[in-house]
Protein backbone atom coordinates (compact mmCIF):
# COMPACT_ATOMS: atom_id res chain seq x y z
CA UNK A 1 0.00 0.00 0.00
CA UNK A 2 0.92 3.35 -0.93
CA UNK A 3 -0.35 6.29 1.29
CA UNK A 4 -0.08 10.20 0.24
CA UNK A 5 -0.60 11.87 3.26
CA UNK A 6 -0.46 15.89 3.52
CA UNK A 7 -1.10 16.95 6.64
CA UNK A 8 1.99 18.03 7.95
CA UNK A 9 1.86 20.80 5.17
CA UNK A 10 -1.91 21.35 5.60
CA UNK A 11 -0.78 22.15 9.52
CA UNK A 12 2.02 24.65 8.20
CA UNK A 13 -0.19 26.67 5.84
CA UNK A 14 -2.77 27.06 8.68
CA UNK A 15 -0.24 28.11 10.73
CA UNK A 16 1.09 30.70 8.25
CA UNK A 17 -2.04 32.09 8.14
CA UNK A 18 -2.67 31.52 11.66
CA UNK A 19 -5.84 29.74 10.91
CA UNK A 20 -4.22 26.63 13.08
CA UNK A 21 -6.77 27.27 16.11
CA UNK A 22 -9.97 27.92 13.96
CA UNK A 23 -13.00 25.99 14.43
CA UNK A 24 -13.31 23.15 11.76
CA UNK A 25 -15.97 23.20 9.16
CA UNK A 26 -17.73 19.79 6.75
CA UNK A 27 -17.59 21.76 3.61
CA UNK A 28 -14.92 23.44 1.77
CA UNK A 29 -17.22 26.35 0.93
CA UNK A 30 -21.47 26.52 0.99
CA UNK A 31 -23.18 26.92 -1.66
CA UNK A 32 -24.52 29.86 -1.13
CA UNK A 33 -21.56 31.45 -0.15
CA UNK A 34 -18.88 33.80 -2.26
CA UNK A 35 -19.21 36.98 -2.05
CA UNK A 36 -22.96 37.69 -0.30
CA UNK A 37 -22.34 39.92 2.85
CA UNK A 38 -22.44 43.52 2.70
CA UNK A 39 -19.69 45.57 3.89
CA UNK A 40 -17.24 42.86 2.65
CA UNK A 41 -16.67 44.24 -0.78
CA UNK A 42 -13.74 46.56 0.11
CA UNK A 43 -10.40 45.34 -1.63
CA UNK A 44 -7.98 42.95 -0.20
CA UNK A 45 -4.43 42.66 -0.04
CA UNK A 46 -3.82 40.94 -3.21
CA UNK A 47 -0.40 39.32 -2.21
CA UNK A 48 -1.84 37.71 0.58
CA UNK A 49 -4.33 36.14 -1.32
CA UNK A 50 -2.16 35.00 -3.96
CA UNK A 51 -0.11 33.41 -1.34
CA UNK A 52 -2.61 31.82 0.19
CA UNK A 53 -4.42 30.22 -2.80
CA UNK A 54 -0.26 28.84 -4.36
CA UNK A 55 -0.78 26.98 -1.13
CA UNK A 56 -4.65 25.77 -1.43
CA UNK A 57 -3.59 25.18 -5.25
CA UNK A 58 -0.28 23.10 -4.45
CA UNK A 59 -2.58 21.11 -1.96
CA UNK A 60 -5.68 20.30 -4.06
CA UNK A 61 -3.03 19.45 -6.39
CA UNK A 62 -1.12 16.86 -4.75
CA UNK A 63 -3.35 14.93 -2.44
CA UNK A 64 -6.73 17.11 -1.95
CA UNK A 65 -9.14 16.76 -4.82
CA UNK A 66 -12.05 17.58 -2.76
CA UNK A 67 -10.90 20.86 -2.69
CA UNK A 68 -10.35 21.63 -6.25
CA UNK A 69 -13.22 23.27 -7.78
CA UNK A 70 -13.56 25.64 -4.66
CA UNK A 71 -9.82 26.24 -5.05
CA UNK A 72 -9.84 26.86 -8.92
CA UNK A 73 -12.98 29.14 -8.13
CA UNK A 74 -11.27 31.30 -5.31
CA UNK A 75 -8.28 31.47 -7.86
CA UNK A 76 -9.83 33.41 -10.09
CA UNK A 77 -9.96 36.70 -7.73
CA UNK A 78 -6.35 36.83 -7.37
CA UNK A 79 -6.17 39.58 -9.76
CA UNK A 80 -8.41 42.07 -6.91
CA UNK A 81 -9.44 40.35 -4.34
CA UNK A 82 -11.71 41.33 -1.59
CA UNK A 83 -12.11 40.65 2.08
CA UNK A 84 -15.51 38.86 1.23
CA UNK A 85 -13.32 36.36 -1.26
CA UNK A 86 -10.52 36.46 2.06
CA UNK A 87 -13.58 35.17 3.84
CA UNK A 88 -14.07 32.15 1.67
CA UNK A 89 -10.08 31.44 1.14
CA UNK A 90 -10.47 31.18 5.20
CA UNK A 91 -13.47 28.65 4.98
CA UNK A 92 -11.21 26.53 3.25
CA UNK A 93 -8.49 26.68 5.68
CA UNK A 94 -11.16 26.20 8.49
CA UNK A 95 -12.29 22.80 5.97
CA UNK A 96 -8.85 21.60 6.02
CA UNK A 97 -8.50 21.63 9.51
CA UNK A 98 -11.48 19.91 10.24
CA UNK A 99 -10.34 16.90 7.51
CA UNK A 100 -6.50 17.46 7.89
CA UNK A 101 -5.60 13.69 8.60
CA UNK A 102 -7.16 12.16 5.89
CA UNK A 103 -4.97 10.60 3.33
CA UNK A 104 -5.10 8.95 -0.23
CA UNK A 105 -4.49 5.23 -0.39
CA UNK A 106 -3.25 3.01 -2.92
CA UNK A 107 -3.10 -0.33 -3.22
CA UNK A 108 -1.92 -2.97 -5.72
CA UNK A 109 -4.33 -4.00 -7.82
CA UNK A 110 -4.93 -5.30 -11.37
CA UNK A 111 -7.96 -2.95 -11.45
CA UNK A 112 -9.25 -0.86 -15.02
CA UNK A 113 -8.95 2.74 -15.19
CA UNK A 114 -11.55 4.93 -14.97
CA UNK A 115 -12.76 8.56 -16.02
CA UNK A 116 -15.74 10.35 -14.88
CA UNK A 117 -16.21 13.83 -16.01
CA UNK A 118 -18.98 16.86 -15.23
CA UNK A 119 -19.34 20.17 -16.35
CA UNK A 120 -21.47 22.68 -14.97
CA UNK A 121 -23.43 24.96 -17.54
CA UNK A 122 -23.39 28.67 -16.69
CA UNK A 123 -24.33 28.14 -13.21
CA UNK A 124 -22.48 31.34 -11.41
CA UNK A 125 -24.86 34.33 -12.46
CA UNK A 126 -21.16 36.68 -13.11
CA UNK A 127 -19.32 34.74 -15.00
CA UNK A 128 -20.82 33.18 -18.08
CA UNK A 129 -18.18 30.54 -18.68
CA UNK A 130 -19.33 26.71 -17.45
CA UNK A 131 -16.66 24.67 -15.25
CA UNK A 132 -15.76 21.27 -16.06
CA UNK A 133 -14.03 18.56 -13.95
CA UNK A 134 -12.83 15.46 -13.92
CA UNK A 135 -11.05 12.61 -11.94
CA UNK A 136 -9.60 9.83 -13.21
CA UNK A 137 -9.69 6.68 -10.68
CA UNK A 138 -7.61 3.48 -10.45
CA UNK A 139 -8.57 0.59 -8.09
CA UNK A 140 -11.41 3.58 -6.97
CA UNK A 141 -8.77 6.01 -5.98
CA UNK A 142 -8.18 8.71 -7.55
CA UNK A 143 -4.81 9.43 -9.09
CA UNK A 144 -5.36 12.71 -11.23
CA UNK A 145 -8.31 15.62 -11.25
CA UNK A 146 -8.86 18.76 -12.55
CA UNK A 147 -11.29 21.22 -12.09
CA UNK A 148 -11.53 23.87 -14.46
CA UNK A 149 -13.09 26.94 -15.81
CA UNK A 150 -13.91 26.13 -19.97
CA UNK A 151 -12.48 29.03 -21.92
CA UNK A 152 -15.47 29.16 -24.37
CA UNK A 153 -18.52 30.55 -23.16
CA UNK A 154 -20.77 26.94 -24.02
CA UNK A 155 -24.34 27.56 -25.29
CA UNK A 156 -25.98 24.71 -23.99
CA UNK A 157 -25.54 21.88 -21.33
CA UNK A 158 -25.26 19.62 -24.52
CA UNK A 159 -22.16 22.09 -25.36
CA UNK A 160 -20.93 22.18 -22.19
CA UNK A 161 -21.16 18.15 -21.34
CA UNK A 162 -18.99 18.04 -24.76
CA UNK A 163 -16.11 20.55 -23.97
CA UNK A 164 -15.83 18.79 -20.66
CA UNK A 165 -15.92 15.20 -22.14
CA UNK A 166 -13.11 16.38 -24.18
CA UNK A 167 -10.99 17.87 -21.44
CA UNK A 168 -12.13 14.01 -19.70
CA UNK A 169 -10.52 12.30 -22.91
CA UNK A 170 -7.33 14.56 -23.47
CA UNK A 171 -6.40 13.94 -19.29
CA UNK A 172 -7.38 10.19 -19.56
CA UNK A 173 -5.27 9.23 -22.78
CA UNK A 174 -1.96 10.98 -21.33
CA UNK A 175 -2.79 9.78 -17.96
CA UNK A 176 -4.00 5.99 -18.62
CA UNK A 177 -0.49 5.66 -20.55
CA UNK A 178 1.12 7.06 -17.97
CA UNK A 179 -0.39 5.25 -15.32
CA UNK A 180 -0.38 2.02 -17.06
CA UNK A 181 3.87 2.24 -17.61
CA UNK A 182 4.13 2.80 -13.80
CA UNK A 183 1.91 -0.10 -13.06
CA UNK A 184 3.67 -2.23 -15.44
CA UNK A 185 6.80 -1.31 -14.10
CA UNK A 186 6.18 -0.90 -9.93
CA UNK A 187 2.90 -3.12 -9.40
CA UNK A 188 3.65 -7.22 -10.07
Amino acid sequence: MVTLDQSHNIHQVLEQFDMNNAKGLSAPLEVSQSGGVPGEDIDFDDKVYKRAIGCLLYLSGVTRPDIAFTVSKLSRMCSKPRLCDWRDVQHVFRYLRKISDLKLCYYKTDSQVKVFWDADFANDKVDPHSCSGYVILLAGRAVSWCSKRQGVVAQSTVEADFLSNGRGHEGDSKDERSIGRARSDTIH
